[in-house]
């Protein structure tokens, strides 16, 4: 056997090893139980409904997902991992959290142009933002105002570009465009959305970021070097592959208020074309969102989403030169927080920004999002 190929066989297995071993929220669930069988064609109902080469929304039906909506409202397995079958080729899994607050405040806050895309998911979204809506739809920011005289679907496409979080592992982020779909619908007297989302193409290559601290604490440095930040894996080329997503917000009630979010979600990434991805995996990706975005939306009711769109709007109207100098501040504060509290990590970070290109290379956008995230965190107490 040749050299290389015995390399790339123990690399494989390393990396099958190392994404196996879970992330900073736990292994595998002890329970993995497969969906039943009557969502499958409702799931691939919905994601054909998200093809790019339909050339205006389909008509939506939505008879067709009574079975999806039958399952998200029944009691579950606790804590276990339910997981889709294996048509897409992608390891999958499904995960539902409930939410004390109404659509119209959801859709105010996460479907909100003047507040950056990440916003409600610090923990898992860098940046996230459209780059197109097709023309002849409705604005995003008027979901909100259509909902309550909701007389048939309303149905907005176009393309979102999202670059997430350091993984909790591997230190990998990546950057990606997808095809996004937003269904907003009544049925049966409840208010329901529903996000479709299909990665375009491969991911950019995977990077190395650092999660700075308690990864509840939403600190991360981006260095734009190629890798892994895994001892002996720093060089590896990984990308994601493919991913797709089905997002429902079932609204319960609306006099508590409470909404249910249910996720569906397959991923596909690595190395070389092979899919290292596991269903824990993806599973514990959902818990580390969900830990964020519940107490978030929890928090955001109409007074607080009102100041952080002000606060959002005032960063954004900064010059280029005043936003670079607020968040080397930034910069400084998190450093003497994490010299305080994690000496090693506020070691890391003096590290990278010993590289004076550091906050050279950061653009407008990515210096919003992170500045729009440090004022939410003077929002929630987290400072």
């Amino acid at each position: 056997m040749k050299i290389f190929d015995r390399f790339f066989i123990h690399l494989t297995f390393l990396l099958f090893t190392l994404f196996s071993a879970g992330t900073a929220f736990g292994a595998s669930s002890d329970i993995e139980i497969p969906l039943p069988a009557e969502l499958t064609p409702a799931l691939a109902y919905l994601l054909s409904l998200n093809r790019p080469d339909l050339p205006e929304p389909p008509d939506f039906d939505g008879r067709r997902i009574e079975p999806i909506l039958k399952f998200i409202r029944s009691p579950k397995e606790n804590g276990a991992l339910y997981y889709a079958d294996a048509s897409l080729g992608a390891s999958s899994a499904y995960h539902e959290v409930e939410i004390e607050n109404s659509l119209a405040q959801i859709l105010q806050t996460v479907y909100n142009p003047r507040l950056t895309g990440a916003l409600c998911s610090p923990n898992s979204m860098r940046l996230s933002y459209w780059t197109r809506v097709n023309d002849g739809q409705p604005s995003i920011s008027e979901l909100r105002e259509m909902l309550p005289r909701l007389e048939r679907p309303v149905i907005v496409r176009g393309v979102e570009h999202e670059e997430i979080t350091p993984d909790a592992f591997t230190g990998a982020y990546y950057a990606y465009d997808v095809d996004r779909s937003i269904i907003l619908f009544r049925r049966a007297g409840r208010n329901l959305l529903i996000s479709l989302a299909r990665q375009k193409d491969r991911s950019t290559v995977g990077k190395k970021g650092l999660i700075l601290g308690p990864d509840k604490d939403w600190n991360y440095v981006y260095t734009g070097e190629k890798g892994l930040d895994v001892f002996g894996l720093g060089w590896v080329s990984s990308y994601m592959f493919d991913s797709y997503s089905i997002l429902i917000y079932d609204e319960m009630d609306t006099a508590v208020p409470r909404v249910k979010l249910a996720v569906f979600k397959w991923i596909r990434a690595g190395w070389k074309g092979i899919n290292v991805v596991r269903r824990h995996h993806i599973f514990s990706g959902m818990k580390r969102h969900a830990s964020a975005f519940k107490p978030i939306l929890e928090h955001l009711r109409v007074q607080a989403a009102t100041e952080l769109e002000a606060a959002v709007g005032d960063i954004r109207s900064q010059p280029l030169e005043a936003l670079r100098r607020r968040t080397s501040h930034s910069f400084e504060a998190l450093k003497s927080r994490l010299d305080r509290d994690h000496k090693s990590d506020g070691v890391k970070l003096a590290r990278v920004l010993t590289d004076t290109n550091y906050l050279e290379r950061l653009t407008r956008r990515e210096m919003v999002s992170l500045l729009s995230v440090e004022y939410l965190k003077g929002l929630l107490g987290k400072l």
